[in-house]
């Protein structure tokens, strides 16, 4: 009986694991316990502009709310005219459902410098690479499926693939479904901004949202 319960328990978690992201009052900050100023902004504005370089290439220069810049000028870095450029949405979209993203981190300037335990192991380098690399997986994938105009559900593989890169870190506690939500809201942006040309994005990580502002 106790072994017919445990199979029964085990398969609940994996139903909620793949069906049923994180309630919101199951939900806590990584960085709850940090400095403001090393906290993810739980509100804020970034936008997406286009400009052309002097070799005539056309970039997409990201910027704070207080107008500086954000990283260096992304090109699609490919021979393939993908708008691949538009991908720090993702990085974003990471940061609004999972409230995770080492790259938006570094964009904002919201390293958590205090614990060098945590500004080395979460928010340094390897997760950098580790969030980029998803992120260029997931654009593969996507290419694949239409860049996932209109797509609702992501493969359960595909998202396992993603736990297991991110297993070893502070976001290994998000669920599959928790995966597939900030995805799929990640390109619902990212379409926006590339048929737009550009446009403001609203990140806001207590209503887990990404979302395009209406033009003036």
């Amino acid at each position: 009986m106790a072994a017919g319960r445990d199979v029964a328990v085990a398969n609940i978690e994996k139903i909620k694991d793949r069906w049923r992201p994180t309630p919101a009052e199951d939900r806590s900050y990584f960085d709850e316990y940090f400095p403001t100023e090393e906290q993810l902004p739980r509100k804020v504005v970034i936008a997406f502009e286009t400009a052309l370089r002097e070799d005539g290439r056309e970039v997409v220069v990201v910027t704070r709310p207080d107008g500086t810049q954000a990283g260096d000028p992304l090109t699609n870095a490919s021979r393939i005219d993908d708008d691949y450029r538009f991908h720090d949405a993702f990085h974003l979209a990471y940061a609004a459902v999972l409230g995770w993203s080492p790259v938006t981190r570094f964009l904002l300037g919201r390293k958590r410098r205090s614990r060098p335990e945590f500004d080395e192991a979460e928010d340094g380098g390897r997760a950098i690479a580790i969030e980029e690399g998803i992120s260029a997986m997931v654009f593969s994938y996507a290419a694949r499926h239409g860049y996932l105009e209109n797509v609702t559900r992501i493969d359960h593989e595909f998202l396992t693939t993603i736990g297991h890169m991110t297993a070893h870190l502070e976001v290994g506690a998000a669920r599959a479904a928790d995966w597939e939500v900030a995805i799929l809201s990640g390109y619902k942006v990212w379409w926006q901004l590339r048929r737009q040309g550009g446009g403001r994005v609203e990140l806001n990580l207590d209503a887990q949202t990404l979302t395009v502002l209406a033009t003036s």
